[in-house]
């Protein structure tokens, strides 16, 4: 299921400037196989994939439901809130992150990949998006 770092994204949709920015990102990441902007429904708003485009949205949808299932049994337990969910895997890892009320962002990077300076330029990418958003 691993993607040839060489491999071009797929799309099915029109890229927005929210695709821009994560195609960017991504491309200077080269171990982000997917970076997806989605909607509490899972529904989502634009995306950049080295995977079937049905495979980032199924993966948008689980993430999406993992954030917000943790987040709900935090708060009510009053435990406080979730920043992000970090999920590592054998082959991929993920970080989830809220970037708005209701909106979210997953990256799918290749395995043990996730280091502090992916996490700063992931805190650039984050802050374009809700500039964006107007937040």
């Amino acid at each position: 299921m691993s993607s040839s770092p060489n491999q071009q994204p797929m799309r099915d949709m029109n890229l927005s400037v929210f695709g821009v920015a994560l195609e960017t990102f991504s491309n200077q990441h080269r171990q982000v196989e997917i970076a997806i902007l989605y909607d509490a429904f899972g529904e989502t708003i634009d995306y950049y994939s080295r995977r079937d485009p049905f495979v980032a949205r199924l993966a948008a949808a689980h993430h999406g439901l993992i954030f917000v299932s943790a987040q709900a049994r935090l708060q009510w337990m009053k435990l406080g809130n979730i920043k992000n969910v970090e999920i590592t895997a054998t082959e991929l890892d993920s970080l989830t992150v809220e970037i708005a009320e209701e909106i979210y962002l997953t990256v799918v990077v290749t395995h043990a990949s996730i280091d502090t300076p992916f996490l700063g330029a992931l805190d650039v990418l984050v802050s374009q998006l809700r500039a964006e958003i107007d937040v």
